[in-house]
């Protein structure tokens, strides 16, 4: 596929802000107006006749050459009396000084939606308070005019104000245009919208009450919209752990917040407020926006009353220490209490919120100590080539602030070769050492691993030329692609991440891609480690093979290990609670299971 061409067409809006920059292989060309003689030929195709010429020109003059304005004011001659069909195509049936024709685009949509029968207007405004796409059985039980509105919807077709957009499961339309939408909805009295919303909600509860979940973010809509504020706000907490589900983190806070503000507004239980602040907590924390999160958990537990549902909540929040090294900050992060303390560590430029669905799960059992490798987050930048070594050390430092006891060490990715090491290092102050997603070393092509042909050569390939290239929003793009490959429903996980890797420092990016560093190889180290050990790894893991993981554990003495089915590299997002259960009963039984 990296040699095959491909060109790739995409339009958008004056307004919308492209993200590709001024690439080198991105061309913007930018459409102008039509001219008249393509006004013309374009009115001709749209009413399928010859149109006489003077009703050409005025549309032309009128449209300055917008397409769709063309298309609109072509038809509303028509509709309007002005051209009249003949055989050979249209005539003018009345002067053009007598035809009155709107000066925008929305004055003729306006204008031809009036000229419609009653029960087609109608049928056509409650469309437009349904949404762009609309079912026809949804329309006839919010009209509660279910003989009328079957044929309103063929005529509404018939003139192309909408179109069929399915048949199965059932009958699905969409309007045309999106201003063709919202014009239809503006023309609707406030009142009269805020009336059909609620109704439209209440028909979506009785017609689909077998898979209600599916409509949660439209009920939220409708009935936010509708001013029925207790259901809007209930089904707007149901639609945010959804969008948490698909991985759609600013998408639930979004809603959270809407919740926030509606209960603020119009009034609400206080248990329902703080519901929706800790919701909101926990989803800021899996953005890396560790401060709103905080803010959040803290107004959710001013609202509870109990010292267990305080407690839970407190558990949560991210305490902020610094450590300093050779005159380098390194801050860390406590949640929870209890022992033994467990302190996670993460491949640098994957950030804190890698690890955020773990420290969840597990901060109400263990104290919880996360920390920012030099380079990213709080600590720090790079003073330089940074190598495994020099993480390690910082890894010290922090253990030393917190106690300087024994802990649970768990890394992932490339923050395992760094507990690897650690624990290889300082025995003494490692009670346990979870090593999720390792790749042993930079090159997985060595004879001594399994399977060595699973490798994707394709994506080093491109990983390679892009780094090359010195494009790093690429890299950052074929990358994570890969690192989540292997398991459907990850495209907003990959979106994230993508966002949160793009705020990382160039020179952290760099050092983690090129730099030379002799401590990512760790085969040397694996009969060395001494203390009870767990190798954990996901069975669809495409960027280092479920092969190579279980040699890993065989060269450590008395190692267990764990493969989580159908899992990518990301599986401390993808399967947070088996992760967290598998840890949990290997920190208390010395066994994954």
């Amino acid at each position: 596929m990296t040699a095959a061409p491909l060109m790739v067409v995409l339009t958008y809006r004056p307004g919308y802000a492209q993200t590709f920059g001024e690439r080198t292989y991105f061309t913007r060309i930018t459409l102008r107006a039509l001219p008249e003689a393509q006004t013309a030929a374009m009115v001709q195709r749209v009413l399928q006749g010859n149109v006489p010429a003077e009703a050409s020109w005025l549309v032309a003059r009128k449209a300055e050459g917008n397409p769709l304005f063309v298309e609109e004011l072509a038809k509303s001659l028509v509709e309007d009396g002005t051209l009249e069909r003949v055989e050979e195509g249209y005539r003018l049936a009345r002067p053009l000084a007598d035809a009155h024709i709107p000066d925008t685009i929305q004055g003729v949509i306006m204008a031809r939606i009036d000229r419609l029968p009653e029960a087609s207007k109608t049928a056509l405004q409650i469309a437009s308070v349904i949404g762009r796409e609309f079912t026809a059985r949804l329309v006839e039980r919010v009209a509660a005019l279910e003989r009328d509105t079957p044929q309103a919807l063929g005529e509404l077709r018939a003139v192309e104000l909408i179109y069929e957009k399915a048949r199965s499961p059932e009958l699905e339309y969409m309007f045309k245009h999106a201003l063709t939408h919202d014009v239809a909805y503006e023309s609707l009295l406030r009142q009269k919208r805020r009336e059909l919303h609620r109704r439209t909600g209440h028909v979506i509860e009785e017609l689909y009450a077998d898979r209600l979940p599916e409509f949660y973010e439209t009920l939220a809509f409708h009935f936010a919209h509708g001013e029925s504020w207790d259901k809007a706000v209930d089904y707007l907490l149901k639609s945010a752990p959804k969008a948490r589900a698909s991985f759609d983190y600013p998408e639930g806070s979004r809603l959270c917040t809407q919740a926030i503000e509606i209960i603020r507004r119009a009034g609400g239980a206080s248990g329902e407020l703080a519901r929706a602040h800790e919701i909101l907590g926990d989803l800021e924390s899996l953005q890396g926006r560790l401060e709103p999160a905080n803010q959040a958990y803290e107004q959710a537990m001013a609202l509870f009353d109990d010292p267990a549902s305080r407690q839970r909540l407190g558990n949560k929040i991210h305490r902020l220490s610094t450590v300093v090294r050779e005159g380098g900050k390194i801050v860390y992060y406590e949640h929870g209490v209890g022992e033994p303390t467990l302190v996670l560590c993460h491949p640098v430029v994957y950030g804190l919120a890698t690890f955020q669905p773990l420290v969840e799960q597990l901060c109400q059992d263990f104290r919880i100590v996360t920390w920012d490798p030099r380079g990213t987050g709080r600590s720090d930048p790079l003073p330089g080539p940074y190598y495994t070594a020099d993480f390690m050390a910082d890894l010290r430092a922090v253990i030393e602030a917190i106690g300087d006891r024994p802990v649970v060490m768990i890394g992932n990715s490339r923050g395992s070769t760094v507990a690897a090491h650690f624990a290889t290092s300082h025995p003494h102050l490692v009670e346990k050492l979870v090593l999720a997603g390792l790749a042993p070393a930079r090159a997985l092509s060595s004879t001594d691993y399994p399977r060595a042909d699973r490798l994707d050569k394709e994506f080093l390939g491109r990983l390679g030329a892009a780094m090359a290239a010195d494009d790093w929003p690429a890299v950052v793009r074929i990358f994570i692609a890969q690192v989540a490959a292997g398991e459907p429903g990850c495209q907003k996980l990959i979106e994230g991440s993508i966002r949160l890797w793009s705020q990382m420092p160039l020179e952290t990016l760099k050092n983690f891609f090129m730099l030379d560093d002799p401590g990512i190889d760790v085969r040397a180290l694996l009969p060395a480690l001494r203390v009870p050990t767990l190798v954990l790894h996901g069975e669809a893991d495409r960027n280092t093979p479920v092969e190579v993981a279980r040699w890993t554990a065989e060269r450590i003495p008395g190692a267990q290990f764990h493969a989580l089915k159908a899992r990518c590299h990301m599986f401390p997002a993808t399967a947070t609670a088996e992760f967290a259960e598998v840890v949990r009963h290997f920190i208390r039984t010395g066994r994954p299971s």
